[in-house]
């Protein structure tokens, strides 16, 4: 169907009449008439009730104008988006997230975004406390189980698995375990380690990040539970979960409306996505395998 065509049914329906949607087109009276009796004869059904004051949509104008609306919506997204694309993103943006995915994400993948993006800059703010948006603290939290507050919007980037791992050449059973933080006594991973240690199995270390559990268990400090993007290679750590994950939690970026449609934070936001599902794809494959 024309999309001219429908811009015609959209005027008659907005302005009630041929002349109102005449000025709207800025055509005359007597070419939006025509233009919509050669469509309703096309399509075999009237479009409208010719009333006065005011035109009335039928059953199958409302069908069209539904639909022509629907088309006028993606048309504006669209031309958004161009936009977008076609500003080239500078200025700086500040990501609050968890100090392993820094490490161990973001900072590894800088060089070939910085030469992609020279006029961006990256800051990074490692910390699982949260973050205020609407107070400018960061741009972006990268968090889990974090809900957004007020007008900051979610936008999933990829799940993680997560799995159990000890020091290679030890016997796992008689390892202690590497536990959580208070601060993090909520998370997944801090109430999976609830249900899975036995009340008479010790807890040797303590921490909040899954970098230093990873860094820990590297030690032979004990087991642990950690994300399978951060063992992925390790020849250090045996995965005592077998293929099966122990649990998967969605990674996912929380941003203020204000700043989600600037140029800036759409490429960063979409580099993200990239980046975290090409890792964990990666190791699930070989989880796989």
């Amino acid at each position: 169907m024309n999309w001219n065509d429908l811009q015609v049914v959209l005027a008659v329906a907005r302005g009630g009449n041929l002349s109102a949607a005449a000025r709207a087109l800025g055509v005359n009276q007597t070419t939006v008439g025509r233009r919509l009796r050669a469509l309703e004869v096309r399509l075999g059904h009237g479009l409208f009730v010719r009333g006065r004051p005011a035109f009335v949509p039928t059953e199958a104008g409302e069908a069209v104008i539904a639909h022509a609306e629907r088309m006028e919506s993606e048309s504006v997204g669209l031309e958004a988006v161009l936009k977008l694309r076609d500003l080239k993103p500078r200025g700086l943006v500040r990501i609050a997230t968890m100090p392993w995915i820094i490490t161990a994400l973001i900072v590894p993948a800088l060089p070939a975004f910085a030469n992609r993006y020279p006029d961006i800059e990256i800051e990074t703010i490692g910390d699982v406390r949260e973050r205020s948006l609407s107070k400018r603290e960061a741009e972006l939290a990268l968090r889990f189980e974090m809900e957004p507050r007020g007008r900051e919007r979610a936008i999933t980037l990829a799940p993680v698995t997560y799995a159990l791992y000890a020091p290679r050449g030890t016997d796992p059973a008689s390892r202690p375990w590497i536990g959580f933080g208070e601060d993090v006594a909520d998370s997944v991973p801090a109430q999976w380690l609830e249900h899975a240690r036995a009340t008479d199995e010790r807890v040797v270390l303590r921490a909040h990040d899954a970098g230093f559990i990873h860094a820990a268990i590297r030690a032979g400090v004990g087991k642990g539970v950690i994300p399978d993007l951060l063992a992925d290679g390790d020849p250090s750590l045996v995965r005592l979960s077998g293929p099966t994950p122990e649990f998967v939690r969605n990674l996912r970026a929380l941003v203020h409306e204000d700043v989600q449609r600037m140029t800036r934070t759409v490429t960063v936001i979409e580099w993200l996505r990239d980046l975290v599902y090409r890792h964990t794809s990666e190791g699930s494959r070989k989880v796989g395998n």
